[in-house]
């Protein structure tokens, strides 16, 4: 582990390169490595903090998408699910999300995360999906989160 940590951090400090492709390949290289190996913890507890050093977490967040939409991963931390929610939301890739959380572990996801970022950007009654909204409900735990959960539905959602 302490050779996959070397590598990421070597490559994602060096000034010698400032292609794009070249920390795209880094990123990609890391999650496909802890997730054959059944580490995810290492991707998230250590390797995720080196990206966010140098100012590339935006780059492992989008990265982690083709694995997650390919089913590969399906159980994120929920600082991880905030952070890629957060990220999403600010460059506007909604849509994106919206998918990526389609295909998340629904016991990991936390309702009024998810759901801020919609009114935030005044898309809510297009954007947000019937599937969605129907997966977080389902994980709801409580009778007024329940209740919550079916007001905001019926007031911001129009199904698709």
């Amino acid at each position: 582990m302490q050779l996959l940590r070397d590598y990421v951090q070597v490559n994602l400090s060096t000034q010698t390169t400032k292609d794009p492709k070249h920390f795209e390949s880094v990123a990609t290289i890391a999650i496909d490595y802890c997730l054959c190996i059944n580490r995810e913890d290492i991707l998230f507890e250590q390797l995720l903090p080196i990206f966010r050093a140098s100012q590339k977490h935006g780059l492992l967040l989008e990265k982690l998408e083709p694995f997650i939409l390919g089913d590969k991963l399906t159980k994120l931390p929920p600082d991880v699910i905030q952070a890629l929610v957060q990220y999403y939301s600010s460059h506007n890739m909604l849509r994106r999300m919206e998918q990526i959380i389609l295909h998340l572990d629904i016991s990991t996801l936390d309702f009024h995360q998810v759901s801020l970022c919609y009114p935030v950007f005044n898309l809510n009654s297009t954007l947000i999906s019937f599937p969605i909204m129907v997966r977080l409900l389902s994980c709801a735990r409580s009778t007024t989160y329940l209740v919550l959960c079916s007001i905001y539905s019926f007031k911001h959602l129009t199904i698709m």
